[in-house]
């Protein structure tokens, strides 16, 4: 079984890994960051 993400990183690398891509699905689904979410229009 191959890991999506090596298990060398530290807690924080492995942190931003899940927060790019969780950018990465709301930019597809929504055009939004979770910055711009945050953003009160």
């Amino acid at each position: 079984m191959e890991l999506l993400i090596p298990q060398e990183l530290s807690r924080e690398q492995i942190n931003l890994v899940y927060a790019s891509e969780a950018d990465l699905q709301n930019m597809a689904l929504f055009c939004k960051t979770a910055a711009e979410w945050r953003v009160k229009p």
